[in-house]
């Protein structure tokens, strides 16, 4: 049979599923096989026929296959199916004897197969190009010249051993060349061009030396150098690469201090936070490094003192220093305490529903603390935290004032059929959210906080008869009764002994709540038109 391929050789990439394997070219016997694998780490291995791999071939055929005994080849292994004769001829054909021409082809065949076999080794040999010189020597040094050497060609590109020093055998630019004779690294440094003053900071030894060398300030150098943890540098007033995430499930919220990145602290990433001395008569301060996870759960079912009804309420995040390490604790409705001083706080459950109180995991007693953040919430059910805040503010946050929040009425006009003691007045003019007015036929008129914080309120009217009440109430249940009357607890403000169409005034400052309703509430007979005013406005957080 003819050999019409040049081909000797097939390779694989193993895909672990796969463990039989073709050869394309013609073979003679099994044993003419050589079959390689090479791992994921570049380790080869010769296979043994019969122990690593069995050969299905038919004498004659082109082709072939193996099949590794093992199993499928494990993905990404190599294996390489080479054809490999022994380099002998063992055909004798005697004078005179029968003519056999499969022997022959055999033969033949054989040789074509070994010229093939050279060739494959020659295709994978280290070559000169095709137009170089005839006459180049590629003799490889001697032995002993070639230990512990490196191979170099010299300047006619005929191999030589090298030591890797510097010779006109070893290619190396000029330039170079002047740099790597220098026998010490300050000639070296003169060479390259570095200046005096630079030399002076690449010879120091360490980086507080090489500061100094720069004319940083020993301040600075300290800062620079300062380790995480208590420190004294830094500032009382320092948060630093913190952020605030939330989550929610099973109506709890949980809260997490997290690095600017948003990921959990790390010795590589910490939190660093600022707090005062926990003695209250010392005015030191230490600076906590936070470099693990930090968290706080509001459980179920606690309020922390918040409104139902979808309006806008705040819960504070403070940081607590407990004995050098950071907790969280949150306060409901306002930051009512002052991170200069230090806190107390209430271990967090699922009653807690204290308004301005701090609850944190674990009760703690006179530690220092920090404001962080502020959240945003607009719950329907409080204590079901079903949702992630509307709004995350990180410290420093800006409060919303009165300018952006106030709600002025004019022009008296009677008295609810209902409510009989609490004055309807027709025109109201709302500016912001945290307020919402009310005017009802029945009821009079109304006024319900929305958001936390300081008001002020004021009311004037008149009456043409004299002598009468009139002031401003708080939640109370008594509106059918003057304000004169009514219980002291909803009572803010109240004037009495006006004169017959005399002008009568009352204000009130006092911090709110959302679902707090502030009314005008008067005797029932005041009927002043146009001398007839209410004006709210929030002025403080």
């Amino acid at each position: 049979m003819t050999i019409s391929s040049a081909v000797c050789v097939n390779q694989y990439t193993g895909n672990g599923a796969t463990a039989t394997y073709a050869f394309s070219f013609r073979i003679l016997a099994e044993a003419d096989l050589l079959v390689t694998s090479v791992t994921t780490a570049g380790v080869e291995s010769t296979l043994v026929l019969d122990t690593d791999y069995t050969v299905s071939w038919e004498e004659g055929d082109a082709d072939g296959t193996i099949t590794l005994t093992a199993g499928n080849l494990t993905s990404g292994y190599g294996l390489t199916i080479r054809r490999e004769r022994d380099m002998t001829q063992t055909t004798d054909i005697r004078n005179g004897g029968p003519f056999f021409q499969e022997l022959v082809e055999n033969a033949l065949d054989h040789q074509t197969m070994l010229s093939q076999q050279l060739q494959a080794q020659v295709d994978r040999s280290l070559k000169v190009a095709e137009t170089d010189d005839t006459d180049l020597d590629m003799t490889l040094p001697v032995a002993a010249d070639r230990a512990s050497n490196y191979l170099a060609f010299d300047a006619d590109g005929e191999p030589i051993a090298s030591s890797g020093g510097i010779s006109a055998s070893v290619p190396v630019s000029a330039f170079m060349e002047t740099v790597l004779d220098d026998t010490t690294a300050s000639a070296a440094l003169t060479t390259l061009g570095v200046s005096t003053f630079a030399k002076t900071v690449l010879d120091d030894t360490t980086a507080a030396a090489a500061l100094t060398t720069l004319g940083v300030a020993t301040y600075p150098q300290a800062v620079l150098a300062q380790t995480y943890g208590a420190q004294s540098t830094g500032s009382p007033d320092q948060r630093y690469n913190f952020s605030i995430a939330c989550s929610v499930g099973a109506g709890a919220l949980t809260i997490n201090l997290v690095s600017k990145a948003g990921t959990t602290a790390s010795a590589t990433d910490p939190v660093l936070i600022g707090y005062r001395n926990a003695t209250p008569a010392t005015g030191t301060f230490s600076v906590v490094a936070t470099t693990g996870a930090v968290s706080l759960v509001v459980n179920s079912t606690a309020t922390l003192g918040l409104a139902s009804g979808s309006l806008t309420e705040y819960v504070y995040v403070y940081g607590l220093n407990n004995a050098g390490a950071t907790e969280l604790f949150v306060v409901g409705g306002a930051p009512v305490i002052d991170d200069g001083s230090i806190v107390s706080t209430t271990a967090i459950s699922t009653a807690a529903d204290v308004r301005y109180t701090a609850y944190s995991t674990t009760a703690r007693s006179n530690v220092p603390c920090k404001l962080l953040a502020r959240l945003k919430f607009s719950l329907t059910t409080a204590g079901t935290w079903d949702e992630v805040p509307d709004e995350i503010s990180l410290f420093p946050f800006r409060n919303v004032y009165a300018a952006r929040h106030s709600v002025d009425s004019d022009t008296g006009n009677g008295h609810g059929s209902t409510d009989t003691k609490i004055r309807r007045i027709t025109n109201s003019t709302t500016v912001g959210t945290a307020i919402t007015v009310a005017n009802s036929a029945g009821n009079g008129n109304t006024y319900t906080i929305n958001e936390e914080g300081m008001y002020f309120m004021s009311y004037d009217d008149s009456d043409s008869t004299g002598g009468r009440a009139m002031g401003i109430s708080l939640n109370s249940a008594e509106l059918t009764t003057s304000v004169a009357s009514i219980v002291v607890a909803t009572k803010l403000a109240l004037t009495m002994g006006i004169g017959a169409n005399a002008v009568g005034f009352c204000s009130a400052l006092k911090r709110l709540s959302p679902g707090d309703i502030v009314r005008p509430h008067t005797v029932g007979t005041m009927d002043g038109t146009t001398h007839c005013h209410f004006h709210i406005s929030k002025v403080g957080p």
